[in-house]
């Protein structure tokens, strides 16, 4: 079991639905994460807090707006937790039209 998965089973449900969408968009605002996961934003910032702090994802500025934050998983353990393929066609959300 890789690392980041061992850090990820004792969060709670919505700091592993975080994870998750940050897996398949590989960079979001949490903003956009609120969006993406119709979670309260109060609950995406504590999710975000606790990834953070078990360093499961990395702060960065976005040049957009510089008010807000960008949110990803480290490029060291982007290879470790690719996302499942969904369906028979091995297409991930992020790969559809």
């Amino acid at each position: 079991m890789p690392e980041s998965t061992q850090e990820l089973t004792d969060l709670p449900p919505s700091s592993k639905l975080v994870y998750k969408v940050l897996q398949y968009e590989h960079e979001l605002t949490q903003n956009e994460l609120t969006d993406e996961t119709r979670l309260a934003k109060r609950t995406v910032r504590d999710a975000l807090q606790r990834l953070e702090s078990r360093g499961l994802i990395e702060e960065g500025i976005y040049i957009r707006d510089a008010r807000q934050s960008l949110y990803r998983i480290p490029e060291s353990d982007r290879a470790t937790c690719e996302p499942d393929r969904i369906g028979s066609g091995g297409t991930t959300r992020s790969e559809s039209h």
